[in-house]
């Protein structure tokens, strides 16, 4: 009798090792688990949560999802281990729009890392916020985030979409010392819908952004059939106080009206005040809109609100700033590209500015078509103007130095915030440096340029 054949035909063979090559090779996340919210007990602050399901209970507390929501107002949640979220296909924010609940607690994220970050929510008829949180009215704090995609999309007739990468809308809070690596952060709307993505928050007012950075993995990008609002940190900011930030993520606002900044895309208020200080881009900035005007800042895209206090101070950009409006103005520059400021002092850009408009286009080193008097506003403040040669609209200011002369100290007046070393390094052959953003960049000798670490 003829003897069994104990080897597979050869392309069964291949087919097999094949097979078996790639499970042993493949990365699987783990399953989502059920939300555990047996950590919670009312009155029993402060809490600990270390798991994803854990972090999925608060969720489901604060959205009174099968629970009776709960705000943590006045209570403290520590994040004790690192958390990975990859076994979400998308995550549902803690304190969704229209929910029960803001979160009004505080999330002490104890420098620990959350990681694998999907949200991916849409809507027809009202607002919708993506990110970590939703939207707080408490404090996010020493938390790392790294996103894998961060997207809300809108359609319809009254709807807004907010997107950030830790909260999509801050009413009132204060985020501080959290940090942004990753993918994509993106508010979309197809219609005539107003769209924010930031890369911290999409949109905040009357809150506080401190000591928060985004890295250069990241792209946060707002499109919108009619307004798009995008920034470096924040979308979109009310009557912020915004400090030692820093931005080094591609930032792009596409609408039939655009605004786009490395730290705030727009910023707006009538009443109160608006503060930006010690803070830093490092990202390209673009601007596009297809109708009206484009705004894109190095610090700012466009500032409203006439009546208002506010002030950039000590901060500085080295991206690259474009504007560009197929039928409307466009506006561009180092700082702040227009509106309304009282005052721009002690800062600088070191990176190229172009704007291309329909019916005109303005391109400033540091400043461009804005409202107030520029010769009062702007005060010992640089750009180099061998990254953004003239003619520009503020050349009127003679602001504008060499590279060797923005790299040499001595062009910095000793009379003004140049020469406190708590806020700026100065040293031959490179950029002013940040003190307090010294630790997070990598700075190339020479070539003015700087990366996140």
């Amino acid at each position: 009798m003829r003897a069994a054949n104990l080897f597979l035909p050869p392309p069964a063979y291949f087919s097999l090792v094949f097979l078996i090559f790639v499970l042993c090779h493949a990365t699987f996340a783990p399953p989502a688990l059920a939300a555990d919210t047996t950590w919670y007990t009312p009155g029993n602050s402060p809490f600990t949560i270390s798991t994803a399901a854990q972090l999925e209970g608060l969720a489901d507390i604060v959205n009174g999802n099968g629970i009776t929501a709960y705000s943590f107002s006045g209570d403290t949640i520590t994040l004790a281990d690192n958390i990975d979220l990859s076994s979400y296909t998308s995550w549902t924010p803690i304190a969704i729009y229209g929910g029960p609940a803001l979160f009004e607690g505080t999330f002490d994220g104890n420098n620990k890392t959350i990681s694998g970050l999907t949200v991916d929510v849409s809507d027809t008829g009202t607002d919708i916020y993506a990110g970590l949180f939703g939207s707080i009215y408490g404090e996010v704090k020493d938390l790392n985030v790294v996103v894998f995609s961060v997207s809300a999309k809108v359609d319809g007739t009254s709807a807004r979409a907010y997107a950030g990468g830790v909260v999509g809308n801050n009413n009132q809070g204060t985020i501080s010392n959290c940090h942004v690596s990753g993918g994509t952060i993106s508010a979309e709307s197809p219609v005539n819908l107003l769209t924010y993505a930031g890369g911290v928050a999409g949109s905040s007012e009357m809150g506080t952004i401190e000591k928060c950075h985004v890295s250069g993995g990241v792209t946060v990008k707002a499109t919108s059939g009619s307004t798009a609002n995008a920034g470096g940190v924040v979308g979109y900011s009310a009557l912020d106080d915004i400090s030692e930030c820093f931005n080094a993520a591609a930032v792009i606002a596409y609408g039939v009206e655009a605004y786009a900044g490395g730290v705030a895309g727009r910023t707006v208020g009538s009443t109160g005040t608006i503060l930006i200080t010690a803070s830093y881009n490092a990202g390209p900035v673009t601007a596009l809109a297809s109708t009206n005007d484009a705004y894109a800042g190095g610090v700012v895209g466009e500032s409203n609100g006439a009546s208002t206090p506010r002030t950039i101070s000590n901060c500085a950009n080295i991206g690259d700033i474009k504007a560009d409006s197929a039928a409307g103005n466009a506006q561009a520059a180092g700082i702040l590209a227009g509106g309304w400021m009282n005052g721009i002092t002690a800062s600088y850009s070191a990176g190229a500015v172009s704007a291309t408009g329909g019916i005109g286009g303005d391109a400033g080193g540091l400043v461009a078509d804005i409202a107030s008097t520029v010769t009062g506003v702007v005060q010992n403040s640089f750009y180099d103007n061998e990254k953004a040669p003239g003619p520009l609209f503020d050349d009127t200011l003679a602001n504008g130095r060499t590279t060797a002369q923005m790299q040499t100290p001595g062009t910095y007046p000793t009379g003004a915030d140049w020469a406190n070393t708590a806020i700026w390094i100065l040293q031959d052959g490179i950029y002013p440096v940040l003190t307090s953003l010294a630790h997070t960049l990598t700075v190339n000798n020479g070539t003015g340029g700087g990366s996140y670490m």
